[in-house]
């Protein structure tokens, strides 16, 4: 997926449904560091499940990781696309 690197940020939208808990496991998996976006109802899940943090919104995402994410996997529709494009590092992917 997205030819993820072992220490890549991957951010995941939508981390509490199925396809992004098994995105969250897979970018572990893969050496990557795992950023979730789900409901704090959510977070102590995902964090069992290998997420690095759980951030309740695309927004609080942005204020703590405009530019600095590798991978984006959207999971979830609701936010822009020019919302998870501003996420991205150089040669970031989406």
């Amino acid at each position: 997926v997205a030819q993820v690197r072992p220490g890549e940020r991957v951010l995941v939208t939508g981390a509490s449904g199925g396809v992004g808990l098994a995105a969250v496991q897979v970018a572990r998996a893969m050496g990557a560091r795992a950023i979730a976006v789900a409901r704090p109802a959510h977070a102590a899940a995902i964090r069992s499940l290998g997420a690095e943090q759980v951030l309740p919104s695309i927004e609080a995402a942005a204020a703590s990781f405009r530019g600095a994410v590798d991978v984006v996997l959207a999971c979830a529709g609701g936010a822009s696309a020019m919302a998870h494009r501003a996420l991205l590092a150089a040669r970031g992917r989406w």
